[in-house]
Protein backbone atom coordinates (compact mmCIF):
# COMPACT_ATOMS: atom_id res chain seq x y z
CA UNK A 1 0.00 0.00 0.00
CA UNK A 2 1.14 3.64 -1.18
CA UNK A 3 -0.65 5.21 1.44
CA UNK A 4 -3.84 4.72 4.30
CA UNK A 5 -7.05 6.38 4.89
CA UNK A 6 -7.22 8.57 8.20
CA UNK A 7 -10.80 7.96 9.18
CA UNK A 8 -10.86 10.93 11.78
CA UNK A 9 -9.51 13.47 9.56
CA UNK A 10 -12.57 14.14 7.15
CA UNK A 11 -14.26 17.53 5.56
CA UNK A 12 -17.77 17.68 3.64
CA UNK A 13 -17.89 18.03 0.28
CA UNK A 14 -21.58 19.36 -0.50
CA UNK A 15 -22.78 16.53 1.85
CA UNK A 16 -19.97 13.96 0.86
CA UNK A 17 -17.73 13.08 3.71
CA UNK A 18 -14.04 13.11 2.46
CA UNK A 19 -11.15 11.58 4.07
CA UNK A 20 -7.38 12.88 4.39
CA UNK A 21 -4.69 10.37 3.52
CA UNK A 22 -1.47 9.98 4.25
CA UNK A 23 1.62 8.00 2.61
CA UNK A 24 3.43 5.55 4.59
CA UNK A 25 6.40 5.67 3.59
CA UNK A 26 6.64 8.94 4.87
CA UNK A 27 3.90 10.12 6.92
CA UNK A 28 3.21 13.18 4.21
CA UNK A 29 -0.36 14.20 4.54
CA UNK A 30 -2.22 14.40 1.19
CA UNK A 31 -5.97 15.77 -0.12
CA UNK A 32 -8.70 14.20 0.58
CA UNK A 33 -10.49 10.96 -1.45
CA UNK A 34 -14.22 9.41 -1.16
CA UNK A 35 -12.82 6.11 -0.91
CA UNK A 36 -9.57 4.01 -2.23
CA UNK A 37 -10.94 3.79 -5.49
CA UNK A 38 -10.73 7.55 -6.71
CA UNK A 39 -6.46 7.32 -6.01
CA UNK A 40 -5.09 4.26 -7.01
CA UNK A 41 -2.76 2.78 -4.76
CA UNK A 42 0.09 1.93 -7.75
CA UNK A 43 2.29 4.54 -9.41
CA UNK A 44 3.35 7.97 -7.60
CA UNK A 45 -0.22 9.51 -8.52
CA UNK A 46 -1.06 12.17 -5.09
CA UNK A 47 -3.54 13.93 -4.16
CA UNK A 48 -1.15 17.49 -2.65
CA UNK A 49 -2.59 19.57 0.65
CA UNK A 50 -6.02 20.39 0.47
CA UNK A 51 -6.89 18.57 -3.10
CA UNK A 52 -10.07 16.36 -3.38
CA UNK A 53 -10.98 13.66 -5.23
CA UNK A 54 -14.72 12.17 -5.09
CA UNK A 55 -17.65 10.28 -7.11
CA UNK A 56 -16.59 7.76 -8.52
CA UNK A 57 -13.07 9.94 -10.11
CA UNK A 58 -10.32 8.28 -10.45
CA UNK A 59 -6.42 9.44 -10.36
CA UNK A 60 -3.49 6.84 -11.11
CA UNK A 61 -0.09 6.28 -12.96
CA UNK A 62 1.92 9.42 -11.95
CA UNK A 63 -0.80 11.94 -11.84
CA UNK A 64 -0.30 15.12 -9.42
CA UNK A 65 -3.66 16.86 -8.10
CA UNK A 66 -3.49 19.77 -5.88
CA UNK A 67 -6.73 20.64 -7.31
CA UNK A 68 -10.51 19.02 -7.30
CA UNK A 69 -11.12 15.92 -9.08
CA UNK A 70 -14.87 14.54 -8.80
CA UNK A 71 -17.84 12.94 -10.79
CA UNK A 72 -16.81 10.13 -13.18
CA UNK A 73 -13.62 12.51 -14.09
CA UNK A 74 -10.25 10.61 -15.14
CA UNK A 75 -6.90 12.26 -14.69
CA UNK A 76 -3.96 9.43 -15.42
CA UNK A 77 -0.45 9.10 -16.53
CA UNK A 78 2.11 12.25 -15.74
CA UNK A 79 -1.05 15.26 -15.55
CA UNK A 80 -0.64 18.03 -13.01
CA UNK A 81 -4.40 19.40 -12.13
CA UNK A 82 -4.29 22.67 -10.00
CA UNK A 83 -7.66 23.35 -10.99
CA UNK A 84 -11.20 21.06 -11.31
CA UNK A 85 -11.63 18.30 -13.30
CA UNK A 86 -15.11 16.77 -13.38
CA UNK A 87 -18.50 15.48 -15.49
CA UNK A 88 -16.54 12.64 -17.80
CA UNK A 89 -13.57 15.20 -18.22
CA UNK A 90 -10.52 13.34 -19.41
CA UNK A 91 -6.81 14.36 -18.19
CA UNK A 92 -4.23 12.09 -19.52
CA UNK A 93 -0.36 12.05 -20.66
CA UNK A 94 1.20 15.24 -19.92
CA UNK A 95 -1.73 17.59 -19.70
CA UNK A 96 -2.02 20.29 -17.63
CA UNK A 97 -5.40 22.00 -15.84
CA UNK A 98 -4.78 25.36 -14.20
CA UNK A 99 -8.59 26.05 -15.57
CA UNK A 100 -11.44 23.27 -16.09
CA UNK A 101 -12.38 20.24 -18.39
CA UNK A 102 -15.82 18.96 -17.81
CA UNK A 103 -18.79 17.22 -19.36
CA UNK A 104 -16.98 15.01 -21.89
CA UNK A 105 -13.58 16.95 -22.79
CA UNK A 106 -10.24 15.37 -23.27
CA UNK A 107 -6.71 17.13 -22.42
CA UNK A 108 -3.89 14.90 -23.71
CA UNK A 109 -0.31 14.68 -25.13
CA UNK A 110 0.97 18.53 -24.01
CA UNK A 111 -2.43 20.11 -24.10
CA UNK A 112 -2.59 22.67 -21.36
CA UNK A 113 -5.86 24.82 -20.15
CA UNK A 114 -6.06 27.47 -18.20
CA UNK A 115 -9.46 28.14 -19.38
CA UNK A 116 -12.44 26.34 -20.05
CA UNK A 117 -12.31 22.71 -22.06
CA UNK A 118 -15.98 21.03 -21.96
CA UNK A 119 -18.45 19.53 -24.15
CA UNK A 120 -16.33 17.41 -26.16
CA UNK A 121 -13.91 19.16 -27.40
CA UNK A 122 -10.55 17.55 -27.32
CA UNK A 123 -6.99 19.68 -26.51
CA UNK A 124 -3.85 17.72 -28.00
CA UNK A 125 -0.44 17.75 -28.69
CA UNK A 126 1.11 21.56 -27.41
CA UNK A 127 -2.11 23.35 -27.56
CA UNK A 128 -2.77 25.95 -24.93
CA UNK A 129 -6.01 26.95 -24.09
CA UNK A 130 -6.18 30.54 -22.39
CA UNK A 131 -10.07 30.86 -23.24
CA UNK A 132 -12.72 28.50 -23.60
CA UNK A 133 -12.98 25.03 -26.25
CA UNK A 134 -16.04 23.32 -26.17
CA UNK A 135 -18.64 21.10 -28.58
CA UNK A 136 -16.95 19.40 -30.80
CA UNK A 137 -14.05 22.02 -31.15
CA UNK A 138 -10.11 20.24 -31.73
CA UNK A 139 -7.15 22.17 -30.17
CA UNK A 140 -3.58 20.46 -31.49
CA UNK A 141 -0.19 20.84 -32.94
CA UNK A 142 1.29 24.32 -30.79
CA UNK A 143 -2.31 25.86 -31.66
CA UNK A 144 -3.30 28.56 -28.77
CA UNK A 145 -6.55 29.70 -28.02
CA UNK A 146 -7.33 32.99 -26.01
CA UNK A 147 -11.14 33.30 -27.26
CA UNK A 148 -14.11 31.14 -28.06
CA UNK A 149 -13.25 28.19 -29.84
CA UNK A 150 -16.86 25.73 -30.71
Amino acid sequence: MKYEILPDDTVDQNGVVLHRIRRIADGALGGYVQSEANLDQAGSCWLLDQSRAYGTATIKDNAQVSGTVYDSAAVSGNAVVTGRVFGQGKVMDNAVIRGQVYENATVKDFGTIYGEAYGNAVVEDHAIVFGTISGNAVASGHQIIFGAKH
